[in-house]
């Protein structure tokens, strides 16, 4: 458990004061020790629970279910649903691999002057009024206005299939590395390491991968981070920052700290047993240190400040925690609960700042109401996109970018940008044929209804062609659609960072 405060000031290189989760190795594994597992789950003055009950630890990512309406009511809720049921599987323990070195392509940066796009207008905060017998109202005089959907056009795209024949450029890197956090969008394969349901270092994963090896990858092949460390010549992919097969000099060009199934929310990781930011913010500093051993003070604090770092992480707050578990729901609405997820992203983002790092590219969230698990569950018979989860996340992506917005102002010589994707997806979903894809509301693993994780194995079958696919499973896109996000973000937002 960590405490910070909401309402921390944005002056100066303020460093927070966090108190990080224990591990323990076991058996080649790391053991997030929970803290603070009795009491009541009343909020202290800082918006979190020092006294929470630990949730029960689902097998894999819970998944909640809703019946009847999915629309918000005036408070910001939904009335009408239900408390989810946890899942249960059997432990499977695969061990995890490392992929050969090979080359990837390079991938053009335009280096041209864009701007960031204009989110919706921020929600009013609702007054966080918790005490110790009181949990926050669920009930606001003023109901949240919330954001609609944009009706911006989408420029058809232009790239093309990710070759695997070319090499790097032998043109120097803009810039000396690019560093990861986040969750499963990114992790690239921290989660082997850790004792938890939420892996995949084994098939079906990967079998699009470099030599069809499973590594951990949440994903049929690479990450958004591989293709943006290809396309600024860094390296040809980007490892995780607990692989046991790491070299000196993956540690000058960066590193992965992602972890899958982790969020702003300390307890969004804790339910999982993953890395929460804390636990990440932490490995940096050791990251740091190591640095210093192998380029000396100097160049290290030279690589930790011109360095690229991104971002992408608050889905499962808000699809497998609060719509998922009924502890943050009785304590916050949705508004007054992305009031909170987005004060401790101000608290991390501050907190990165403070140990060096000045360009951040913070990525938005997508629309995860049309992922297919979300169908399965609250999408009804026809299993459409959940409008309400939709709500909720335009309703985040527009605080955030407001947010960050601040800090890059306050924080002084930083590039902080909110990168936004969650147009860009949905128009993937809404024109499905424009991106050269056909199926949209099922992922290519098993039924593709509600594998992921230890349910997407070498015993479920796959589609015969990924390429037609957004999703890879039930969760997470295909490589291909992530090459079109990443071709997206590296043509309007990395320039802005270097």
């Amino acid at each position: 458990m960590y405490y910070s405060s909401p309402e921390s000031s944005l002056q100066g290189e303020r460093r927070l004061e966090v108190q990080t989760l224990n591990y323990t190795v076991i058996p080649d594994r790391v053991v997030v020790d929970n803290l603070d597992k009795s009491g009541d789950n009343s909020l202290d003055e800082s918006g979190e629970n020092p006294q929470m009950t630990e949730p029960d630890t689902p097998s894999v990512p819970v998944l909640q279910h809703a019946r009847g309406d999915n629309s918000l009511d005036e408070s910001g809720e939904n009335p009408q649903m239900t408390e989810p049921d946890t899942p249960s599987v059997p432990v499977q323990q695969h061990a995890p691999t490392t992929p050969t070195e090979q080359v990837t392509p390079e991938l053009d940066v335009q280096h041209q002057s864009n701007s960031i796009i204009e989110p919706d207008e921020p929600m009013s905060p609702k007054p966080n009024a918790a005490s110790d017998n009181q949990s926050p109202p669920m009930t606001d005089v003023h109901p949240p206005r919330l954001p609609q959907r944009s009706n911006r056009r989408i420029p058809k795209p232009t790239y093309e299939p990710y070759p695997t024949s070319k090499t790097l450029s032998a043109k120097k890197p803009p810039v000396p590395a690019l560093i990861a956090f986040g969750d499963s969008t990114l992790d690239s394969g921290n989660n082997n390491k850790l004792l938890t349901l939420l892996m995949c270092n084994f098939p079906p994963y990967g079998q699009d991968f470099i030599d069809r090896i499973p590594t951990g990858r949440f994903c049929n092949g690479k990450v958004p981070t591989d293709f943006f460390v290809a396309s600024l010549r860094i390296k040809n992919l980007l490892p995780a920052s607990l692989d046991p097969n790491l070299k000196p000099e993956d540690l000058l060009t960066g590193v992965n700290f992602g972890s899958g199934a982790s969020g702003y929310d300390p307890l969004t990781a804790k339910t999982a047993s993953v890395l929460s930011l804390p636990d990440q913010i932490k490995m940096f500093e050791d990251y740091i240190e190591k640095l210093k051993g192998i380029a000396g003070e100097e160049r290290a604090a030279a690589i930790i400040s011109d360095s690229i770092y991104i971002c992408d992480v608050g889905i499962d707050d808000i699809l497998n925690n609060y719509f998922a578990i009924p502890i943050r729901r009785k304590q916050f609405d949705i508004s007054s609960y992305t009031n909170f997820i987005v004060n401790l992203a101000s608290d991390f983002y501050q907190e990165l700042y403070s140990l060096g790092a000045r360009k951040i590219g913070i990525v938005g969230l997508p629309p995860g109401g049309c992922f297919p698990t979300q169908r399965t569950i609250a999408g009804g018979i026809t299993r459409e996109c959940v409008e309400l989860y939709n709500q909720a996340i335009r309703m985040f992506n527009s605080k955030l970018s407001k947010k960050v917005e601040m800090l890059g102002a306050s924080l002084s010589n930083s590039k902080i940008i909110f990168i936004e994707v969650y147009d860009v997806f949905d128009d993937i979903i809404q024109h499905p044929s424009n991106y050269g894809f056909e199926v949209i509301d099922r992922g290519c693993c098993g039924t593709g209804n509600i594998e992921v994780a230890e349910l997407c194995n070498p015993s479920t079958p796959v589609c015969e062609d990924v390429t037609k696919y957004v999703f890879w499973d039930s969760f997470h896109p295909t490589e291909k659609t992530y090459k079109i996000l990443a071709d997206y973000v590296i043509k309007n937002y990395l320039p802005t960072l270097l």
